[in-house]
């Protein structure tokens, strides 16, 4: 089992047992007083991953003389990663961007008069899709509907039709690819 990962100046401790958990606290403890650094304690939190149906850890966790909070989601790279590995919470976030980044697309192909394809599905694949799809290959193993709205919104835009066009007559003309 991998027990931490580290980028930058974030470090992921992971452990399978609370005692394993603790263990590697108390090391980090040492080596950060050993070599003069300090623990952002605001940033440090600890959580249980697991089923729905087991109970959190009810061990309490300390880094030297202070008790870390236990969370339930944790947002790291970017990703939000939740207690129980769902991730609606990540989904509903990338959405959420994804509008904010189809939005400005939007606003400029309005602003233009007018748009020709390639330019639209240029932009839209440069700036929509890499938010929509970030670390999919973590949390893409289920059919996310939310996410296809968005780009048939974004078809729909371009097409200058309403919601009661048929989605894959709109995705078929513009040839870009389900999220499903």
């Amino acid at each position: 089992m991998v027990s931490c990962l580290l980028y930058a100046d974030d470090l992921v401790i992971m452990s399978d047992s609370a005692d394993g958990l603790q263990s590697q606290l108390d090391s980090l403890h040492k080596w950060t007083k050993d070599h003069l650094m300090t623990v952002n304690y605001d940033k440090s939190k600890v959580m249980h991953i697991r089923k729905t149906t087991v109970n959190q850890c009810g061990h309490t966790f300390m880094f030297g003389d202070k008790t870390l909070e236990l969370t339930s989601k944790y947002r790291y790279l970017g990703l939000v990663i939740c207690e129980h590995t769902d991730f609606t919470t990540t989904t509903h976030e990338l959405l959420t961007a994804g509008s904010r980044a189809l939005g400005s697309l939007t606003s400029k192909y309005y602003n233009m008069g007018n748009m020709d394809y390639d330019t639209y599905t240029k932009i839209y694949d440069s700036t929509v899709s890499p938010i929509l799809e970030y670390a999919s290959a973590v949390w893409g193993f289920k059919k996310y509907n939310p996410l296809e709205r968005l780009q048939y919104r974004a078809i729909r835009t371009f097409l200058g039709v309403g919601k009661t066009l048929l989605s894959r007559l709109s995705q078929e003309k513009m040839r870009l690819d389900s999220y499903t």
